[in-house]
Formats: structure tokens, C-alpha cells, sequence
């Protein structure tokens, strides 16, 4: 099965999203979104929400199946809670 047929999200892309942490939580957490409301649509055919799983499925298989970067497989141990960035308070010190 090709992973990338019928979208336009590439190995160029998931790379991309493999390698950073915060690219890669931002991406999953709205496909996971995606699929939670994909219900309150009523508007959107049958056809259509197929089409919409079928997609997001293709993506999510794809950013899981690319090679992981070792930050974003430190991060993934560390979890959400710890700040993966500096407030630019914190660097106006540096100055």
C-alpha cells in the first residue's frame, strides 16, 4: 500500500515532523481532533467522512512509521510537562 496515494503530505513532511517534538504533538493532537469531532458534522456526507478517516489514517500511519529523532524520543519519554522552550523573558537576560 502506497502511505502517500491520494495526499499531499510526503516523506519530505513526515521527516519533518519526525524530527521535532513540538511539530509532531501539534500535528497528532489535531488528526486525533479531527477524528473526535468529525461526528459534529452533519453537513459532511457519508462519502465524505470516510474520505476524512481514510486520510488522516494514511497521515497518522506515516508520521508512526518514520524514523523518530532522539529529542523527539526523549521528549516523548519525558512527557508534556516539562517546557521544551525558553519564555523570551528568560533570554533577555543574555542580552
Amino acid at each position: 500500500m502506497d502511505l502517500y496515494s491520494g495526499c499531499r503530505f510526503g516523506s519530505a513532511e513526515t521527516a519533518i515532523v519526525a524530527t521535532d517534538w513540538g511539530i509532531w504533538h501539534t500535528v497528532t493532537s489535531n488528526l486525533g481532533a479531527v477524528h473526535m469531532h468529525l461526528g459534529g458534522y452533519p453537513q459532511l456526507s457519508e462519502e465524505g467522512r470516510r474520505s476524512v478517516v481514510e486520510r488522516t489514517g494514511i497521515l497518522q500511519a506515516a508520521i508512526e512509521q518514520a524514523p523518530k529523532s532522539m529529542a523527539l524520543k526523549t521528549h516523548g519519554l519525558i512527557g508534556d510537562n516539562v517546557k521544551g522552550y525558553e519564555d523570551v523573558e528568560e533570554l533577555s537576560d543574555r542580552i
